[in-house]
């Protein structure tokens, strides 16, 4: 019996020391930056991303019709202060714009209500030639949340969250263009 006891404790403790090394070497902070060349001027390209209602027209053109969830706008419809909310089948996001000089950067707080789990969007507009480079960049840190830390590695967050913040920026990028 007490041979049977040290083993398991013996168990608990080696899973104990393991899950500790492990979890030091899961990453917690994380950056996912995508960009898109846009033929459009850089007014028409920031108020797109600004004015809030606009959303609809590009940020879940991803997905199909019966699919994209239904959007809520709370507060001004652009600049400081604008948010926008949803909820799907896994999450509540609720996105607000936190600063905004016009045509230049828009920087907006993204809260995963659910999750708890906040971060920050930015977007850059830089003139280049007759084109507008829109860079996008989130940047979050998954802090001592073993679970998320754990997902985000197994389910590699930050390569399909490249892949969804492409598709939408090209979806943008054909709202602005046409």
């Amino acid at each position: 019996m007490k041979f049977f006891l040290s083993f398991s404790i013996g168990i608990v403790v080696a899973l104990l020391i393991m899950g500790g090394i492990v979890f030091f070497f899961l990453p917690s902070p994380y950056k996912i930056q995508q960009q898109v060349l846009i033929s459009a001027t850089q007014k028409n390209v920031f108020n797109q991303v600004d004015y809030m209602k606009n959303w609809g027209k590009w940020a879940f053109e991803d997905q199909k019709p019966e699919e994209r969830p239904e959007v809520y706008l709370q507060g001004p419809e652009d600049g400081v202060g604008a948010i926008i909310e949803w909820t799907d089948e896994y999450n509540t996001v609720r996105i607000e714009i936190v600063e905004s000089e016009p045509y230049e950067l828009i920087k907006a707080k993204i809260l995963n209500i659910k999750g708890g789990q906040e971060s920050e969007l930015t977007f850059e507009f830089i003139q280049e030639n007759d084109q507008i480079k829109l860079v996008l960049t989130e940047t979050g840190d998954f802090g001592l949340d073993f679970s998320s830390r754990l997902n985000a590695k197994l389910f590699d967050f930050e390569g399909n969250m490249e892949e969804v913040y492409l598709s939408r920026l090209l979806a943008l990028k054909s709202v602005c263009e046409n």
